[in-house]
């Protein structure tokens, strides 16, 4: 339960500091102006990472008892963000940058004591002195392959929230306090921050941001890893270069083939992925959201390494790896075959001359699993056996209904926020007291292929209609949060089951099935928005009232 006050407060603080954060960085002209590398067209205030360090520190130092414990790690953050905030601010030098990044280096590698480690990477064991050097490399090259992979509106973000998440369960079953708080804050943070920073984005992490994030995931990826290695002398540090292979990947590919060129390997050019992906036409915030899909491949990838076969997650990451580093071909590849294009041509002919224009095709085939789906679960609500449950859930409701009016004409991302926890807490409740949490199948096969024929119809008129995938309403921070929330989960708990959040799974899922449902609803039927938006309150406080009588 702290765990959860701590993620509410943290993401609180983020949606409350960030604003004002804008505002006082634009007046002090710490900003971001457009130019032949920037992609933002105005000017953009940066060093938003303060934010989430602002964040920790208050955290850590609010419930966190044992601070003595905690000093290097506060040391470490300290220096990266010292490192960051200065070059947001003034500029810095390649030399003063990496002076500090190998102190926030050795700082991991003493404060987490794997100075005495033998290194293990895939099947290769190096000596103790190697060893730290390697390690060395690793967390600064890391480091900077997050700061250069910050390219894009919530990119880093997004990609950021997506690794945290595997490494909360794991630092959850490791019970390791530090750890557990330093990640609930950051994906708090992040999952606040991401309201302002997706696309289009009105602040950027900085390198104070990309920075701290960098050095947060490498302490963190650092900090699980020993509990893998096959004796105390050994650490693997193959689950973390396959956990983070999208950005390592991506920077030792742009730095080899600037040698390979006779370029200056630390001079900027538009080789990373992101530029290779944009420049295949692919609109800013579906790049974004490829790359974090693409991320989510290594997540499972990390969990077959530790929990299964060694030899097969290699080679799943070998050939991951091999279509990440020629992406450009592959996509030329797909764009430039006339079978492909004859197939969309062909969906988009469809799509525009029936379905897609016609709303009521749309309303009917969506309502009818819609509500059959809802009136089931509402059906099939049972008293609770958990009374501990009872108030903690009629406080969250009954402060989403006042929050929720008060603020509901504040902005669009406000009421699809409410609209997303209204349907959260209904599937909540509907699933805590069920014997059963089959994701798509509660024992009713009526309701499984319901959910199938309305997941089917979301997807169909999700990826034909155009104006939705053009839509500034679609593909937000929100809308990336909850995916890759939803998946991570989905993917960590298949490999590691936890009973207490057995219940979860299901939940995220029929959440976000109907969450794009009704955004696709609000693109064809905006003036329905307060209807939905009142409905959405009422479908929680019917399952209070049948959960508790």
């Amino acid at each position: 339960m702290t765990l959860w006050i701590i993620f509410f407060l943290s993401m609180s603080f983020s949606l409350v500091a960030t604003p004002l954060l804008i505002t006082k960085l634009r007046s002090e002209g710490i900003v971001d102006n457009p130019g032949k590398r920037r992609i933002n067209e105005k000017t953009i205030p940066r060093m938003g990472g303060i934010v989430i360090l602002i964040s920790l520190l208050i955290i850590l130092f609010s419930f966190y008892t044992d601070l003595v414990l905690a000093r290097g790690f506060i040391y470490g953050l300290m220096v990266i963000a010292i490192c960051g905030i200065i070059d947001d601010i003034l500029g810095l030098s390649w030399s003063y940058k990496f002076l500090l990044q190998a102190i926030s280096a050795v700082v991991i590698i003493f404060s987490l004591n794997l100075q005495h480690y033998n290194l293990k990477i895939f099947f290769i064991t190096f000596p103790n002195i190697i060893s730290q050097l390697v390690l060395f490399i690793f967390i600064i090259g890391f480091i900077n392959s997050i700061n250069l992979m910050d390219g894009l509106d919530g990119l880093v973000a997004g990609y950021s929230i997506s690794k945290f998440i595997p490494l909360l369960f794991l630092s959850f079953l490791q019970k390791n306090i530090l750890l557990n708080l330093i990640i609930i804050t950051s994906l708090g943070s992040l999952f606040g921050f991401l309201k302002y920073n997706a696309n289009p984005a009105k602040i950027f992490l900085g390198d104070t941001g990309s920075l701290i994030l960098g050095y947060l995931l490498s302490y963190s990826v650092l900090s699980v890893s020993p509990h893998f290695s096959v004796d105390n002398s050994t650490l693997d540090l193959t689950f973390a270069i396959i956990l983070l292979s999208v950005p390592l990947i991506d920077t030792l590919k742009v730095l080899t083939l600037r040698i390979v060129k006779k370029r200056n390997p630390f001079h900027p050019d538009q080789e990373h992925l992101h530029h290779i992906l944009l420049g295949q036409n692919i609109e800013h915030k579906k790049v974004v959201f490829y790359i974090h899909l693409y991320s989510l491949f290594y997540i499972l990838d990390s969990f077959i390494y530790i929990k299964y076969s060694q030899f097969a997650a290699i080679i799943i990451w070998i050939f991951a790896s091999i279509v990440l580093l020629n992406s450009r071909k592959i996509i030329q590849y797909i764009n430039n075959n006339k079978y492909t294009s004859k197939i969309s041509r062909l969906i988009n002919n469809i799509s525009l001359r029936f379905f897609v224009k016609n709303k009521l095709i749309f309303l009917i085939l969506s309502f009818i699993p819609s509500l059959f789906i809802l009136s089931y679960f509402i059906l099939h609500i049972r008293t609770t056996t958990h009374s501990f449950l009872i108030l903690p859930i009629i406080i969250i409701s009954s402060g989403s209904v006042i929050v929720g009016y008060i603020s509901k004409k504040t902005s669009y991302f406000i009421g699809a926020f409410f609209i997303y926890l209204n349907f959260a807490l209904f599937f909540l409740i509907s699933f805590i007291n069920r014997n059963s949490y089959n994701i798509l199948k509660p024992n009713d096969e009526i309701v499984f292929y319901s959910s199938i024929s309305l997941i089917l119809i979301i997807l169909f008129f999700f990826l034909t209609r155009k104006t939705i995938l053009k839509s500034s309403n679609f593909f937000t921070g929100l809308d990336l949060s909850v995916i890759i929330l939803t998946i991570s989960i989905f993917i960590i708990n298949n490999f590691i089951k936890i009973s207490d959040i057995n219940f979860v799974i299901p939940c995220l899922v029929y959440t976000i099935i109907f969450y794009f449902w009704y955004k696709i609803l609000m693109d064809y039927f905006p003036k329905l928005y307060n209807f939905f938006y009142y409905f959405s309150f009422v479908l929680p406080f019917v399952a209070v009232i049948l959960f508790i009588v």
